[in-house]
This record gives C-alpha cells, structure tokens and sequence, in this order.
C-alpha cells in the first residue's frame, strides 16, 4: 500500500514539472521570438515540438512502468501470511475480548467483527491473504455461536460473498497465486460445511459426503491455518466411522457413554461382506484421525487452546481404536491418564483466560464437564 501511494505522489509531482517547464518553454517562445526572423522562429518550433513528442514518449513508457509495477504490487504474493511457517495467534488476548460477550447473540457480533465480515474491497492480494488468515484464526470460535441466529446468517452470508467477489478479482489478474487462495477458500468453506452438517444432519447423510478430504492440504503451510484444518479433518474421520458403528448399534445408545462402549465391546460383527467392509472402512477411518490430530498436535506448537481440542477429540478416537481392538485393561489406564490431562488443560484455559460470568466462560466449563463426563464414562466401563 506505501508503494501505491508512492508511486502515486510521484505521478502528480512529474505532472506538475511537465506543466510548469512547458508554460516557461512557451512563455519565453512566445516573448522573445515575437521579433526574430521566420528561420529562427521555425528552429523554436522545431525543437519546442520535437521537445512535445519526447515528454508524450516519455510519458507513455512510465505509464507503461508504472502500470506494471502496480499490477506486480496488486498481484504479488511474496511474504505473504497464508505461507508465512512462523505465524502464531495469541488466543489469551482472543479470549479476552471474547468474553466482552454476556450472552449468544453478543458473542456472534464479537467473532463476526473479528473475521472483519463486512469488508470494504481489498488492494492487494497481500491484504486479501490477510484477510482470509483472519477468517481461519477466529473459525474455532464458530463451535459456541447459534448458526441458525440471523444475525449470524446474515454474517457469514456477507463474509462469503466478499471473499468470493475478491477471489474472482485476482484471479482475473494472475492464475500464478490462484492455488494458494483458492484452497485456503476451499478450507474455510469446508470447515463450515462441517460444522453446519455436524449440527444438523444424521449421521448416516454424513457419512456419504467427502469434503475436507478435497482440500489439498499439502498447500497449507501456516501452522495456525494447519492445525485448524487437521484438526477438522480428523474429527471428519472420527464422525464418519462413528456412523458406520451407528449401524451395528441401537440408535438409543450416545457416544461418550459406559453403556455405549459396553455395547461396542460386545459387538461381533458377522462375516457377511458387508459387516467385513464396515469393519475395515472404520478401522481405516479412525487411523486416518489419529493421523490428522497427530499432525494438528505438532503444528499447534503445544498452544495450550489448542491443545486442549485436540487431546479430547484424539482421545475419543484412541478410546473407539481400543475397544474395537479388545486390548488388555492395563492398556486402556494410558487413555484414562490422557483424559486426566485433558480435563486438566479445559480448567487451566477457563481459569487463566475466561472472564468471570462471561457467555465464554460458561462455553468453556460445558467444555471441561464434557472431558469430566468422557473420563468417568470410560472408568466406569474399564471397571
């Protein structure tokens, strides 16, 4: 933006020469050659027009440089934040100004200001990326927000619509930057189908539907950007094999429930081709999770936020591996130690971060009776 707005005062400072050297050139033409004779009037009018043709030629050759240096400053992606592998969000300072919020709707308006959703136009593909990286850093937060709320629809309606209106602008400028923002897109887009459906459809719809696996993840390099999209991918993995066990099960049965786990380590599924698919498709699925945590567990940097996520939604995978997998009693107590932790990490992020009585703070103890309730679920059923 400082080299636009350069390049833009040298414009009016070269317009301002051109037009004072010119008014002297013919003010003193027309001054002290009004006397001469034709020979050294027509030597004037010569170099005076050849003097014209060499400033309008001059003038199209720095319209021409400047014009594509300001396409290469419009375009350019060079240290851009979506690729930057040293980038981090301070999610204490978040959650402080999140909970400013006492309640839902107000909560909303906080995380939709912080995405920045009712963006005025951006400049450069720089700025955009910015954007896009501000989106992905407050995504987390959308798990405690009403999505059915229109002050919310009307939001994120707004936000889409900004972020696909920009795209098409710098794509019609250069395909050389297209991949990087069109899989970030692709993410934040994903993220929220992921989060839309886990609210509202069965599981079994669920289950047929691919979508984070369509991002090419390989391109993400941010480690904040990373670790949100592994983290979603693999709780992906985890709903769609919890919907296979689904079909085994009596639909009255919860995750998360000594009576669920029961009946799962009861269950023997038969030897149609069927049940055996299901079987390997849900092994296959939970490994592709712990994989996926494994990688948002290294890219976090132990942030003790997500740490936090991530162990609880590991775990709950690692505790459906073990079941399935009858391994011995003192094999389970490692998962009874990792679920301790997690219930440890869910107090110490309410307790260091939350404001007292804050809509936040009430999300974050639901959070901390959740790991409660998982831990003495599986204690119970290891008893």
């Amino acid at each position: 933006m400082r080299k636009l707005k350069t390049i833009r005062i040298l414009r009016v400072l070269f317009v301002i020469i051109l037009v004072l050297t010119s008014f002297i050139l013919f003010g003193y033409g027309f001054i002290n050659l009004g006397d001469t004779n034709d020979e050294a009037f027509v030597t004037y009018l010569i170099t005076l027009i050849s003097f014209m043709v060499s400033v309008i030629a001059l003038i199209i050759s720095l319209r021409t440089f400047f014009s594509i240096d300001s396409v290469n400053s419009i375009t350019s992606m060079d240290g851009n934040v979506l690729e930057n592998e040293h980038y981090s969000v301070s999610y204490p300072e978040a959650i402080h100004a999140l909970s400013e919020a006492k309640d839902q709707e107000a909560f909303t308006n906080i995380v939709l200001s912080r995405m920045d959703f009712d963006r005025k136009p951006t400049h450069s593909c720089i700025e955009y990326a910015d954007w896009l990286q501000k989106i992905i850093d407050n995504l987390v937060w959308l798990a405690y927000v009403d999505l059915n709320s229109d002050t919310y629809k009307k939001g994120w309606d707004k936000l889409n619509e900004g972020i696909k209106r920009e795209l098409t602008k710098y794509n019609s400028l250069s395909n050389c930057i297209q991949y990087v923002l069109q899989e970030h897109i692709k993410m934040i887009e994903t993220v929220m189908t992921y989060i839309k459906w886990s609210n509202e459809q069965e599981e079994e719809e669920l289950s047929k539907v691919s979508i984070l696996e369509d991002v090419r993840g390989g391109i993400i390099e941010n480690p904040v950007s990373k670790t949100v999209y592994y983290d979603y991918l693999g709780l992906n993995y985890h709903k769609k094999a919890r919907s296979l066990i689904m079909k085994q099960l009596s639909d009255q049965l919860k995750e998360g429930t000594s009576d669920f786990y029961k009946a799962l380590y009861d269950l023997d599924f038969d030897d149609t081709k069927e049940s055996l698919n299901d079987i390997k498709a849900i092994k296959a699925m939970l490994t592709r999770s712990l994989s996926a945590f494994d990688i948002a567990s290294k890219s976090s940097v132990n942030d003790l936020l997500w740490d936090g996520y991530i162990k609880y939604n590991k775990v709950r995978v690692e505790i459906l591996s073990s079941i399935i997998e009858k391994k011995s009693k003192d094999e389970l107590q490692d998962i009874i130690t990792e679920l301790k932790e997690v219930v440890r990490i869910r107090e110490d992020i309410k307790l260091l971060y939350a404001k007292k009585d804050s809509y936040l703070e009430k999300k974050l103890q639901e959070e901390i009776d959740l790991a409660t309730n998982l831990l003495n679920a599986f204690v119970k059923f290891t008893n």
